[in-house]
């Protein structure tokens, strides 16, 4: 599929070059000097008054079509990324997590606490980033946080099998 795009991008580009170097003359003064329209097609569409409204609407569809592909593939794309399908499920999830990172950064040598929601909806997993002073006992923090504070966030989600990696960093005053 990215082969197609890339040789359709660079034959569109390859066109679009050489148009602008005939008409700047790059060419030859010839070929910068003639018409866009062949003699022959000039006088069918001046014969035929249908010919310009319908260059125009296969233009417009072609158009239509291309946004249509584009805005499907930029969808597929935002789906990809979302982590879970549902959007009460992704609000719950901001809710308790905000709730846990403030519980988490009122205990003692914690600066700072990041909480995502990681993978798909198939397979999804918090990761836990607390920043902390070098001196905080991180046993006392990983207790907390595997005994109290995890245990409830997965419970208040109702996803009681929900993996979590929690990585501390340690920060010199």
């Amino acid at each position: 599929m990215r082969l197609g795009l890339i040789f359709t991008g660079l034959t569109m580009a390859a066109c679009g070059a050489s148009a602008l170097f005939v008409g700047l003359g790059v060419l030859g003064p010839a070929s910068a000097a003639r018409p866009v329209l062949d003699p022959a097609l000039a006088r069918f569409a001046a014969g035929h008054p249908w010919f310009w409204p319908g260059v125009a609407g296969v233009s417009v569809s072609l158009t239509l079509v291309g946004l249509l592909w584009l805005l499907s593939q930029a969808r597929a794309a935002v789906l990809r990324r979302l982590n879970l399908t549902r959007w009460s499920t992704r609000v719950r999830v901001r809710v308790a997590a905000g709730d846990l990172v403030e519980e988490v950064r009122h205990l003692p040598g914690v600066q700072s606490v990041q909480v995502r929601l990681t993978g798909s909806a198939a397979w999804s997993r918090f990761v836990v980033s607390v920043v902390c002073d070098e001196d905080a006992d991180l046993t006392l923090l990983r207790g907390h946080l595997g005994e109290e504070s995890l245990v409830r966030l997965r419970t208040e989600l109702e996803m009681y099998e929900l993996p979590t990696i929690v990585r501390f960093r340690l920060v010199c005053p």
